[in-house]
């Protein structure tokens, strides 16, 4: 076995990540719960599910309230309804997605992770920013094709408002993985009544992991950052994980 100035080693070290709670953002029943704790899931999973009927009988009266508004000024709410609905969509893509670069930017500010993982936060980020200034945008010459009076019509306006909020809050009943991760502390099960900011969950973001290791001093001298390493874990014998030193 070669010294430890030759080849650093040290036993004592942990795997961390990114971490995110899992918190209820409109208030119901719960009536579907999709994972387990320890549970591997994918991007988009949907992981509970909060009762939607209310919300949906929200959504129902707000298209109602647009129709009718629209109707007065003899044009058509079902394209700007479906535009708003893609705003919607797009507006918690971006919330989501600023949610995670802003946890992996911090760490790129400590050295913690490769420049590669935040340049694809970078861009993951922009892509959502420009998908929500299109269907912004897609919203806004709808609106426009009522024309002048429709368009600022206070009915058709507070009918619109009244609609982004009914979708923006049933979008809200589900609970989607932002990454792929391990789902942890699952502190509620179906039948549950949730409530508006309670944590249901924890989520850890399994594209974004790393060794924390300590090293004595003789083995510092011999480490910078780029430099290959092999590890071990107690809970996988005799299979080595190939990675680099990030920072020092």
């Amino acid at each position: 076995l070669r010294p430890p100035r030759v080849m650093p080693l040290t036993h004592i070290g942990g795997w961390k990540g990114l971490i995110a709670p899992g918190t209820a953002r409109v208030s119901g029943t719960v009536i579907e719960i999709n994972a387990e704790n320890g549970e591997i899931v994918e991007a988009g999973t949907v992981i509970a599910r909060i009762d939607p009927r209310q919300f949906e009988i929200q959504k129902q009266s707000a298209e109602a309230e647009l129709e009718r508004a629209t109707q007065d000024v003899g044009a058509d709410s079902a394209d700007v309804s479906s535009a708003q609905t893609r705003v919607t969509r797009a507006q918690t893509d971006l919330e989501t997605e600023r949610l995670q670069s802003a946890r992996v930017f911090e760490l790129e500010e400590k050295g913690l992770i490769a420049v590669a993982k935040a340049d694809e936060a970078r861009r993951r980020l922009a892509d959502a920013e420009s998908e929500l200034e299109q269907a912004q945008a897609d919203l806004e010459s709808e609106q426009k094709a009522l024309g002048s009076t429709g368009q600022d019509n206070p009915r058709i306006q507070a009918a619109l408002a009244k609609l982004a909020d009914a979708e923006l809050k049933l979008s809200w009943t589900e609970l989607e993985a932002p990454a792929r991760g391990v789902l942890s502390d699952l502190d509620i099960a179906e039948g549950n009544y949730a409530k508006s900011g309670q944590s249901l969950m924890t989520f850890i973001d399994a594209s974004n992991v790393w060794v924390e290791a300590y090293m004595t001093e003789n083995n510092l001298g011999n480490i910078k950052k780029g430099d290959p390493v092999n590890v071990v874990l107690d809970m996988h014998p005799g299979k080595i994980f190939k990675g680099e030193v990030v920072s020092l």
